[in-house]
């Protein structure tokens, strides 16, 4: 997983899977990049072949937790690959998280 935040905009990548074997993971290693400036978080999802109910867990304790920082804040899940795009339907995730997709 890579993480870096440039001015306001925190961007996770390089997630092989985000499920409940390394939300834990997930979860520290984001909470220790963010700070009260930033106001928006790309995730991009583009190498994620595997997704479970604890990487959607993550997900939503992230968006919880960067909104106590600031109410502003904007999480966009970019790029998921066919598997995590199922699940996003799914879970309907999508009505709390903009997805974006490359054309």
């Amino acid at each position: 997983m890579k993480i870096t935040c440039e001015g306001s905009t925190l961007s996770i990548s390089d997630l092989g899977e985000l499920a409940a074997s390394n939300c834990r993971f997930f979860a520290s290693e984001t909470q220790a990049a963010m700070n009260e400036s930033v106001s928006q978080i790309n995730i991009d999802l583009s190498s994620t072949q595997f997704a479970d109910c604890g990487g959607v867990g993550a997900l939503i304790a992230l968006r919880k937790s960067a909104r106590c920082r600031n109410s502003n804040v904007k999480i966009r899940l970019l790029n998921p690959t066919l598997p995590v795009r199922r699940l996003i339907h799914l879970t309907q995730i999508n009505c709390i998280f903009s997805v974006d997709r490359a054309c």
